[in-house]
Parts: structure tokens; C-alpha cells; sequence
């Protein structure tokens, strides 16, 4: 396997990753509650900690199930906010969901065995160890999602008072929930977060319109990310190599298939 082979699926789901969340980002900036991808990935943590201590294993359908059911869940809180006082910052609430969420989930860990590798797991994702099927099934599930948030936001639909506008919030954070679910197990909470703002506060800073804004969002987010997989993934991939190079010569197969001489 060369260097080429090993970066590309890494590489598709970053570029993936960024395509969506550059989208999101941009409606999040403008709703000014920067920290609520932090939030709903905290949920959607903490629920693949509750399945970790249930015996369901991460990519398992018990797993996600789990992490898209507390996601739900805060996308449901996040909707509230909208209610709240106006003496308190909505950002202030944010952070709060943002705190218990991660409290409850080192409650967990804490107790669990192996649970520091699993806390480390849920921070920075595996992105280089990403399989077809992964970056296929996130694919299948970004798509419509976006599709349906451009139209929305090209008809309006995103506006509205009242009752309708708490309509409007709830569906959007808990399409929002689905993506950050997905997300989550790909590329691990800071990962999303960093796709989630930093392209499209770049874009938000370089551009006027919407449809600029993210594809100025999707180009300067793409640069780093080509850039990073190369950096980290040469190293892990010269690891590879060695620990297949030192392998003692009786656990290769012998010549012809025949069984080696005792």
C-alpha cells in the first residue's frame, strides 16, 4: 500500500465533513450560538458512552442509536432556548447543556474499563482509519440533509415567529443532531467542531453571499485538511510498515502454501 492508497479515504471524509459542516456553520454563525455543534457532539458523546457501558460496541446499530437518541434530546434543550429570559446570554445555556453532557460522560468513563481510551476515541475520532463503508453511509446521510437545509434557506423557510420559529429551531438542530451523530464516531468531537466553524467563519469574513460564503469555506477548509492528512497519515503509514516488516518469519505463510517443516 502506498502513501496515495492509504490517504484517500481520510482525505474524502474530511472534504465530506467540511462540505457539510461549512453549511451548518454558516447558519450557526448567523444564529450566534457558535458553541452548539460543541453541545449536540457532547450529546451525541455521552450517549455512545451510555452504549459503551451497555456492551454496544462503536459502529454498532445499539451505538448510534444511543448517541442520535441524546442528540434528540439536546436539539430538543437548544430549541427551548428561544424561551428563555433575555437577561440570560443564550450562549450561557449552551454551555451549560455543553458541561453537564461531558460531566455525565467522565461519571461514566470513570467506571468503566478502558474508559480513558474510549474518552481519547470520542475527542479525536479515527479519521485515518476510516472504512468505505463509513465515509459511504455518512454520504447517504449528509445529502438529503443538506439538500433539504439549502432549499429551505433559498425559500425562507428558515424565517418565521412564534410558535413557527420554535418549529423551525427544533427541526433544524435535530437535523443538525443527525449530522453531528455521524460526524462524531467519524472524526471525534474538537475535529467537527473545528470543520463545523472554522471554514465558514473564514467564508463569513471573505464573502457576502451565502453560496460564496461556502465555497469560499469548502476551498480554505479543503487546503488544511489535504495538508494534515499527508502529515499525519506518512507517519502512521511508515508505522504500518514496520510493525508488518517485524513480524517473526513463522507467522508468514510458506512458499506454495505448504505447511512449514517442524
Amino acid at each position: 500500500m502506498n502513501a496515495l492508497d492509504f490517504l484517500t479515504l481520510p482525505l474524502l471524509a474530511c472534504l465530506l465533513l467540511i462540505v457539510v459542516h461549512c453549511q451548518f456553520g454558516l447558519h450557526v454563525i448567523q444564529r450566534n450560538v457558535i458553541f452548539v455543534d460543541l453541545a449536540l457532539a457532547q450529546c451525541a458523546a455521552l450517549g455512545a458512552t451510555v452504549a459503551f457501558m451497555q456492551g454496544h460496541m462503536p459502529g454498532t446499530l445499539g451505538a448510534y442509536a444511543w448517541s442520535l437518541g441524546l442528540a434528540w434530546a439536546g436539539a430538543l434543550v437548544l430549541s427551548l432556548i428561544r424561551f428563555a429570559p433575555n437577561t440570560v446570554p443564550h450562549e450561557a445555556l449552551v454551555g451549560v447543556l455543553y458541561v453537564a453532557c461531558s460531566a455525565g460522560g467522565v461519571l461514566l468513563i470513570d467506571s468503566a474499563p478502558q474508559g480513558a481510551e474510549h474518552l481519547k476515541q470520542m475527542l479525536t475520532g479515527s479519521i485515518l482509519t476510516v472504512t468505505p463503508d463509513e465515509v459511504l453511509k455518512a454520504a447517504l446521510v449528509y445529502t438529503p440533509i443538506v439538500g433539504l437545509l439549502h432549499l429551505a434557506t433559498d425559500r425562507g423557510w428558515m424565517q418565521g415567529n412564534g410558535g413557527r420559529a420554535w418549529l423551525v429551531d427544533l427541526l433544524f438542530y435535530a437535523a443538525f443532531g443527525v449530522v453531528v451523530t455521524s460526524s462524531v464516531a467519524m472524526a471525534g468531537v474538537l475535529l467537527v467542531f473545528s470543520f463545523l466553524i472554522i471554514p465558514a467563519l473564514c467564508g463569513v469574513l471573505l464573502a457576502k453571499r451565502q453560496s460564496q460564503q461556502w465555497a469560499w469555506g469548502i476551498g480554505l477548509g479543503g487546503q488544511p485538511s489535504v495538508a494534515g492528512c499527508a502529515t499525519t497519515g506518512r507517519p502512521a503509514l511508515a508505522g504500518c510498515r514496520r510493525k508488518s516488516a517485524a513480524r517473526p518469519a513463522s507467522a508468514l505463510p510458506s512458499p506454495g502454501g505448504a505447511a512449514s517443516p517442524r
